[in-house]
């Protein structure tokens, strides 16, 4: 089983705060047959503002002290990104962080302006995340 989604990465966001917490999840996520994890920590313009490097370094404290007990796990590093606009993505591909190109910064500005519309009900809400999910999966 796979965990694609797991603020494990200590001292880095909201997630584990240290790294023994983050021992504790990766035993407890193998106790529930995970195999692979995916770390995705935050990163949030002006909002969790660690440095790539700081996210790396502490991935690979996280990942030796993992094969220094011999945990049968793999990690990989990903990333959470949380957006307002598109220069805040803009930002994150000026500063280096993501190998990803303008084209996503274009999707967040439509997704953006889709978000401004009033829906009626919590049911055409959520309906409306679907769709937004949906059209960002199709490219």
């Amino acid at each position: 089983m796979v965990d694609i989604h797991s603020h494990v990465i200590p001292f880095v966001d909201d997630g584990s705060k240290s790294l023994e917490d983050s021992i504790s999840m990766i035993k407890s996520e193998i106790e529930n047959g995970v195999t692979d994890i995916i770390a995705t920590p935050h990163h949030a313009y002006k909002l969790y503002e660690k440095s790539k490097e700081e996210i790396v370094e502490n991935f690979n404290l996280l990942s030796s002290k993992c094969k220094e007990l011999n945990l049968n796990i793999n990690l990989y590093l990903g990333s959470e990104i949380y957006y307002t606009t598109r220069e805040d993505i803009i930002s994150l591909l000026d500063n280096g962080y993501y190998r990803v190109s303008i084209d996503i910064a274009n999707l967040v500005e439509g997704v953006t302006k889709l978000g401004k519309y009033q829906f009626k009900s919590k049911e055409e809400r959520h309906a409306e995340n679907f769709r937004k999910m949906f059209i960002a999966m199709a490219n």
